[in-house]
Order: C-alpha cells, then sequence, then structure tokens
C-alpha cells in the first residue's frame, strides 16, 4: 500500500479528457441495469425544488444485502464519482456500502468497497474503505446522520480514480472541503470490474446516491505500416480522454517484418523519436508510415541491443539511446565483400563516437571506421572479404573514444558485385534495388516479358529489390550501387538471391533460362537441375497455347524505333517483328524489323 502523499501523482490523477461511459443520476425514476432487489427496497426522491436521488434500504429484513449490478466492463484507469448519503443507527451492524468487483460473478471474493460502518468494539460509526477488508481508513470529517438528508447539498461527493499504478479515494463535504484520504497501489484485485449497491441489516440504515458517473480514457493503437497500409508492428497502445493529446515516444528509425527493413518516411512525422497525436470521441487507431529499404542489411537500436560481451547497452544517461562500455563489444553481423555505407545518430556529445571494428582489438588497424559528430552521420567503407563486424567501446590514444551516446546504426548495401564473362551477357537477381544509371554504355540491365514464343528486353536505369533481368557488357566485374527503391516494372522474370531453384519448383508452371544457342540468345526450357541463386528465370504457365521449347529474343528501343540489334554481342533475331517487338508469323504490307534491320513490305 501507498499512503497519501507518498505517491507520483500531482493533485489529481491524470484523468482530465476521460470520456464519460456511464452516467444514471436516477431522474428517469427507473431501476438501474441489473437490479435485483432480494428483499430490499428501493425509492425515488422528488424534491420541490426539481432534484432526484435513490433511497436503498433493506426493507426490514434482517441479514439481507440487496444487489444492483450498475455495470460489468473492467477498467485499469478511471475515474468514478457519486453522491452520497448515509442514514445510520449507531449500533453494531449498522452498514451501507458501494462495493467496486473485479468480477461480479465472484462475489465478495475480490473486490473493494466504500462503506458508511460501524466499529463493533466501540459503536462509533466510521466511513472505511478496504480491499477485501484488509486494508481500511477511517475518516474523521465524515459526519453521521440518523435523519434523512434536507435535500441534495447534504450530499457528500465520493470520487474513486485510478491512473493504472494507484488507486485514489476522495471525499468531498457539502461545504466543498476535499480530503484524500486513502491510496492503494494498483493491482488486479481492485481494477473496476463493475460497481454494486448494497444497503444492509438495518430497517433505519438507508443508502442514498445520485449522479453516478463513470469515465474512462478511450484506447488508442499506433501501428507501423508499409507504402500500402499493411501493418508491421504495433508502436504504442493505451488510453487518453477526448481532447487530450498522447505521444508515442521512441519511435524506431526502422522496422523489421519477414527478413525486411521498413524506414520512417512518415511526413506528418517532424521528429523521427515522438509523434503526438490529440485523443477524439472515440477508440482510434493511428499509422505511422515505413517504407521498404531493401538496401538495408543490418539495423540496431544500441540501447535494446543483447550482447553479453556489451555489458554497458541499455538506456544511457536516462534516455533512448546506449553505449558500449570500454573494452566491450557488441556484435553487429558478418557481411561479404563490398562497398557498404554506416548511418548512425550520436544523440548529444561530441566526444563520443559510433566505432565499427573488423575485429575484437582496440588497434588501429581493426578499426573500420567511425562516425564522431553528433547528428544523423554517414561514413562509406569496403570490406575486401566477408567480415565479422563489431561496435566497439575501446578507447585508443590515436583514434576515438568509446561508443556512446548512440541512438541506431544502419549498415546500407552500397552496390552489388555482378560479373560478365567473355560472353557478354549474364541473368541476375537481387534481394537489392539497383541503379544502373551511372555505368554508362558498360553495361546495361534489361527486363524481360514474354509474349508467345518471344521473349522482349527493355533497357532499364533502376532496377527494384527482388527482381530478375538480363544484363550484356564486356567482360569484366562491376559494381552496381544499390538504392533505397524504385518503381520500374519488374517484368516477367523471377529467382531466388539466396539458394538454387529447382526447375520443377512451380506446380503448373515451367521454367526457362537464358541460353546461347550459336550465335543468337534464346530462353529455353528447362527439364532437369537447377538454377543456380542469383540467376534470374522466366516462369511460364504450362497451359499457355503457345508455348516453345525454345523462345526467340528481341530487343526493344526505348524510343519509337521499334527493335534494335545489338551487334558483336552474340545475340540474333530471326524472323519478322513489328514496330513494337511483337514477332508476326504472316507479315503483309508494312515496316518490319528481319535480324535487326528494318524491312519495307509493299
Amino acid at each position: 500500500m501507498l499512503c497519501m502523499g507518498t505517491s507520483a501523482w500531482a493533485t489529481e490523477p491524470v484523468t482530465t479528457g476521460f470520456v464519460t461511459v456511464y452516467s444514471n443520476d436516477f431522474e428517469s425514476g427507473s431501476k438501474p441495469w441489473g437490479w435485483s432487489e432480494s428483499g430490499a427496497t428501493i425509492g425515488l426522491i422528488q424534491e420541490d425544488g426539481g432534484n432526484h436521488y435513490m433511497y436503498l434500504t433493506n426493507g426490514g429484513k434482517s441479514g439481507t444485502y440487496n444487489r444492483s449490478l450498475l455495470f460489468s466492463a473492467t477498467y485499469t484507469k478511471y475515474e468514478l464519482t457519486f453522491k452520497w448519503f448515509a442514514k445510520t443507527a449507531a449500533s453494531t451492524g449498522s452498514k451501507v456500502q458501494v462495493k467496486f468487483v473485479t468480477d461480479h460473478s465472484t462475489g465478495d471474493a475480490s473486490h473493494y468497497q466504500f462503506r458508511f460502518n460501524d466499529e463493533a468494539s466501540a459503536l462509533t460509526p466510521t466511513l472505511q474503505v478496504c480491499d477485501n477488508t484488509t486494508k481500511k481508513q477511517q475518516l474523521t470529517n465524515y459526519t453521521q446522520s440518523t435523519a434523512a438528508p434536507s435535500g441534495i447539498a447534504d450530499f457528500y461527493t465520493v470520487k474513486v480514480a485510478s491512473d493504472g499504478s494507484y488507486v485514489r479515494y476522495t471525499l468531498t463535504t457539502p461545504d466543498g472541503v476535499s480530503s484524500v484520504y486513502y491510496e492503494m497501489e494498483y493491482t488486479s484485485n481492485n481494477a473496476l470490474g463493475g460497481i454494486l449497491l448494497q444497503s444492509n441489516t438495518k430497517d433505519n440504515d438507508i443508502l442514498y446516491i445520485d449522479n453516478i458517473v463513470l469515465k474512462v480514457p478511450h484506447t488508442y493503437t499506433v501501428n507501423a505500416v508499409d507504402d500500402s497500409d499493411n501493418i508491421l508492428s504495433e508502436l504504442a497502445t493505451g488510453g487518453a480522454g477526448e481532447g487530450a493529446q498522447y505521444s508515442v515516444t521512441g519511435l524506431p528509425k526502422v522496422v523489421t517484418k519477414d527478413g525486411k527493413y521498413y524506414v520512417l518516411n512518415d511526413g506528418t512525422v517532424t521528429n523521427f523519436a515522438t509523434q503526438t497525436y490529440t485523443m477524439g470521441t472515440e477508440d482510434e487507431t493511428k499509422s505511422i508510415t515505413y517504407t521498404e529499404d531493401a538496401s538495408i542489411v543490418y539495423f540496431g537500436e544500441v540501447e535494446t541491443m543483447e550482447n553479453s560481451e556489451a555489458s554497458s547497452i541499455g538506456s544511457y544517461s536516462g534516455g533512448k539511446y546506449g553505449a558500449i562500455d570500454t573494452k566491450k563489444y557488441a556484435t553487429l553481423a558478418t557481411l561479404g565483400a563490398g562497398n557498404y555505407q554506416l548511418e548512425g545518430r550520436i544523440v548529444s556529445n561530441a566526444n563520443r563516437n559510433i566505432v565499427l571494428r573488423n575485429d575484437k582489438t582496440n588497434s588501429d588497424d581493426s578499426r573500420i571506421c567511425y562516425i564522431n559528430t553528433t547528428g544523423v552521420q554517414t561514413r562509406d567503407f569496403t570490406l575486401a572479404n566477408s567480415t565479422s563486424l563489431y561496435l566497439s567501446g575501446y578507447t585508443t590514444s590515436g583514434g576515438p573514444n568509446r561508443s556512446a551516446d548512440i541512438d541506431y546504426i544502419i549498415i546500407r548495401r552500397a552496390d552489388v558485385p555482378v560479373p560478365i564473362t567473355n560472353v557478354g551477357w549474364a541473368t541476375l537477381y537481387t534481394a537489392y534495388p539497383l541503379d544502373f544509371s551511372t555505368l554508362s554504355t558498360s553495361l546495361t540491365a534489361y527486363t524481360a516479358t514474354c509474349t508467345g514464343s518471344t521473349v522482349t528486353l527493355t533497357p532499364v536505369n533502376n532496377v527494384p529489390a527482388n527482381t530478375g533481368v538480363v544484363l550484356k557488357g564486356t567482360a569484366d566485374t562491376y559494381y552496381i550501387p544499390t538504392t533505397a527503391s524504385s518503381s520500374t516494372d519488374k517484368g516477367h522474370m523471377l529467382g531466388s538471391a539466396t539458394e538454387a531453384t529447382a526447375y520443377n519448383a512451380y506446380d503448373g508452371y515451367d521454367l526457362y533460362m537464358l541460353v546461347k544457342n550459336n550465335d543468337k540468345a534464346q530462353f529455353k526450357k528447362v527439364t532437369s537441375g537447377s538454377i543456380a541463386a542469383g540467376k534470374a528465370f522466366l516462369k511460364i504457365n504450362s497451359g499457355a497455347s503457345s508455348l516453345a521449347p525454345v523462345m526467340d529474343v528481341v530487343f526493344a528501343d526505348d524510343n519509337t524505333t521499334g527493335i534494335n540489334t545489338v551487334q558483336g554481342s552474340g545475340f540474333r533475331v530471326n524472323g519478322y517483328y513489328d514496330l513494337q517487338g511483337r514477332k508476326v508469323a504472316n507479315p503483309t504490307k508494312g515496316l518490319y524489323i528481319v535480324n535487326g534491320k528494318k524491312v519495307i513490305i509493299k
């Protein structure tokens, strides 16, 4: 139990803006919902001035309680108020009460209550509040009355409020003086699951009650969603009253789902760490947009990293950021050879750093790169071979201080190495979006679309992640820059970036792979074996009427000039094609492309 004056509450629990979910001032004269008389008597008082209030007594039946279940729903945060007046006899057993139950079906097993009750030993009426009769607090400024109220002005106001951590009882006297007289820690035993009104065993003990009002916060949920509004993860949930503001703090820069990374990309979020909303009049769901970034290969919130070697990982200096202790490490990931970019955010201290190393030593040679400037910064680095990466807490004499004050780190793949052999062409399937625009004419990427027995290749600059393409270029190893995203049409080529694909992997479909047949390129049906990881293929419906074991390849110009033959590439086009790259079985009058040349049939 936490007694008055020792909780973290201010003058009142945070109930501003709560909305009313139950109200009954009894002016209709009807019995409350769920009422069961059980030998009790109820009545409605109507004063000359128009005020109404209800009274409850046991009707002279000794040992009999009445029960009135006013509502049944479980709340952890709430504000319950009602008007109260008790007319009692100063004798053993006098008792009138309002009982708050966790579950009304369990009777007295789990409840707390507000009651006017005599003390059997001294026969002195006192006001009590108890949790299953184990916690009590007497109220000394409540005046016992043996007569009925002369009007609503005689009533006391009772307020029971919970902020989800503590429950507080407040009594306001008829002349407006309030007294906080009891606080208790919130537990499941004092959740507000319902409310019962009860009178007791004496005919002249009467409970007068009016204006019962229950206020609770509406619930809200804030989700991270992708660009198509698919839910990626739940960021926050809670309750807030109508018109009240609530904030989602510590928003992650990146969320992950199904092995993919999504970066915060919501134009309404001016500071990615916090987003504030205003509650409406109903329960509501908010969305914060995250966009897939297929170039990301690692993301980590330093304050939540789990690594036994980095003992100081956790909330650092009380904020949403972390530190790696001196001479400790956090193991990040093992990455293959290539070019990468490190992005990180140092919160506030310019003497702190993000130190990336390739082994568990504090030598300058082990330091791959580091960031030593506050705010969001990036650094490029290259790995010559497969390397395990560590976030370091070492302090070196010639280098930066330990990794600290870090909010997050992101590692992106900056390029993808692609070898082209002397054949001059290849297929590629990659998990990263690629940008071919900077490679000029040395390497060209094509998407492939299939119509009948013809495959048309269309040049593209930007290739989306998880897309198959055909590549043409001179023999060399090309490092293709990655990009965050791309809207280019994927075409019809599929593949697997991580494992080989068996030729019969797709039931009801056939797979075609690019082959060189003498001096021309064709797509040939695969009948056995598998297609290697990182290679692309066509998936064709086996029931297609024009299906053929071998499909010809044409190159579509990205202008309106039709088809271009790529001389010296090993590709050759057979047959007649119109200017859109479609093969024509029976050409008539018009302009066609034959073996890469324009031919006019008159």
